[in-house]
C-alpha cells in the first residue's frame, strides 16, 4: 500500500522566512555514477554514486546557491533596497524532437 503523502502546509501557516520552491532536477547517467544538475539554476551541479547521493548533494548546492545570491543583494552597492516577492507565471511549450 502506497504511504499518503502529507499536503505542504499554506504560505500563511509557515514559520517567518521559510518557504519553497520548486526546481527541474535532470540525472544521468555518466559512466561513472550518476550527475545531475538544477536545470534553472546555471551552474548548480552534481556527481555521486547514485541518484539518492545526488539528490542531496543538489539540495545542498541548491541551498548555498540561493544563500549566496541573497547575500549578494544584501551587500548592494545601491544603498537603500527595497525587497519585494514577485509570482511569475511562465508558459513553457512542450518539447518535441524533431524528426
Amino acid at each position: 500500500m502506497a504511504t499518503k503523502r502529507k499536503r505542504p502546509k499554506p504560505l500563511s501557516e509557515l514559520p517567518y522566512g521559510q518557504t519553497f520552491a520548486t526546481f527541474s532536477a535532470i540525472f544521468f547517467d555518466d559512466g561513472d555514477g550518476v550527475s545531475g544538475f538544477i536545470e534553472e539554476l546555471l551552474g548548480v551541479s552534481a556527481h555521486g554514486k547514485d541518484i539518492r547521493e545526488v539528490r542531496a548533494k543538489l539540495t545542498a548546492a541548491t541551498e548555498e546557491f540561493i544563500d549566496s545570491k541573497e547575500m549578494d543583494s544584501r551587500q548592494s552597492a545601491y544603498g537603500t533596497v527595497t525587497r519585494e516577492k514577485l509570482l511569475i507565471e511562465v508558459i513553457r511549450k512542450r518539447y518535441r524532437p524533431h524528426g
